[in-house]
């Protein structure tokens, strides 16, 4: 009846509103990890080598956000390892976004994408 019915709308607008909550801190940490990115990239060729990222692992902001992930630096020394599957010693904007956050969400590679398509098309 209509207990029923009320309760099911409380639910699906719980619902829409974790998710919307849970899309606001994904594009706030992904913000967060491109502009990182963009103020390691010394040589601005849309790359960072493993020097850089090491460079940027010196800021307190940075190893605040890996912190928060639970990772230190060594950790976050040996993502990008992972991350740079060409072993070219460097990783571009969308590697580097997608490794770390697979790592720091657990998501599966789809889901990201997924995340980020909504994010982008909410322009949230």
């Amino acid at each position: 009846g209509i207990f029923v019915e009320s309760t099911l709308a409380a639910a699906r607008t719980d619902d829409h509103s974790i998710l919307k909550d849970q899309m606001a801190q994904f594009s706030a940490q992904l913000a967060e990890l491109r502009g990182f990115f963009e103020g390691a990239d010394a040589d601005h060729n849309g790359e960072l080598t493993v020097h850089e990222f090491q460079e940027m692992l010196q800021e307190p902001s940075v190893r605040a956000f890996f912190a928060r992930i639970n990772m230190d630096t060594h950790e976050a020394m040996a993502l990008f390892r992972t991350i740079d599957q060409d072993h070219s010693g460097s990783a571009d904007i969308e590697e580097f976004l997608f490794g770390v956050m697979r790592v720091s969400s657990g998501m599966k590679a789809l889901d990201i994408v997924s995340l980020m398509y909504d994010v982008h098309k909410l322009g949230a």
